[in-house]
């Protein structure tokens, strides 16, 4: 993917001044880019866009959710982990990306006001991954729910594109200790797989039981190669 090719368009479309959305965007490819970072990269913020561009195309066809404010979820997109530091994790990480956001709107001059609450709100839902509740007026629960399925989209990927997905995460917690890692990780794992769903909503926003039956699995042998010293490689 070619950032500036996606991003400004984006920003020009809603009139923000070309300056703004140019150093904006060289200031989210420099902290996607850094080197501390093994997942959650440009590429993920490209599978994101492109589940994204799918949902889209299933709306334009008539099988998409209504109610989706898909500009809002695509700006969340960009900016949801612009801060990423393993060494703090949440909730710093989330916040510091709002702020981030928010920063941008500032700078915009106006041009974004609009998309301000939607998009800060659906970052801060990453730090439970679960809709906020109450949920504000500017943003409807299928907007939740297409962003927040789309960022775990991973987990119900291939086995081999979770294994990858599994190490690069490992990688980015690689100043944990193997021993610390693994307990770590099975816990974060078993709390979500806990949860009564973990892809929200149904198959119009991204959801549905093909993908949460996979994720499951792959979750399940994630946390069984963690206990049992399988996992990770080193």
């Amino acid at each position: 993917m070619d950032p500036p090719s996606r991003f400004l368009p984006l920003c020009l479309s809603l009139d923000v001044p070309s300056s703004v959305a140019a150093s904006s965007c060289l200031s989210l490819i420099g902290a996607y880019g850094t080197s501390r970072r093994h997942y959650h990269t440009l590429s993920h913020v490209e599978a994101m866009l492109a589940g994204l561009d799918e949902f889209a195309e299933r709306k334009g066809a008539g099988a998409g959710e209504e109610g989706v404010d898909v500009v809002a979820v695509e700006f969340a997109v960009w900016f949801h982990d612009c801060v990423y530091d393993p060494l703090k994790g949440a909730p710093w990480n989330e916040e510091e990306s709002g702020r981030r956001w928010e920063k941008f709107v500032e700078q915009a001059g106006g041009a974004l006001e609009h998309l301000r609450e939607p998009v800060s709100t659906l970052i801060a839902s990453t730090i439970s991954h679960l809709p906020p509740s109450p949920l504000p007026s500017s943003l409807s629960l299928s907007t939740v729910q297409l962003f927040l399925n789309l960022d775990i989209s991973i987990l119900s990927s291939s086995p081999n594109s979770y294994d990858s997905y599994a190490e690069a995460i490992r990688a980015e917690y690689s100043h944990v200790s193997v021993e610390a890692f693994r307990e770590g990780r099975a816990k974060v794992l078993g709390r979500f797989l806990a949860r009564e769903r973990l892809f929200l909503g149904g198959e119009e926003v991204g959801g549905g039981d093909d993908k949460e039956e996979k994720a499951r699995s792959n979750l399940r042998r994630e946390i069984e190669a963690l206990k049992s010293g399988a996992a990770p490689r080193e």
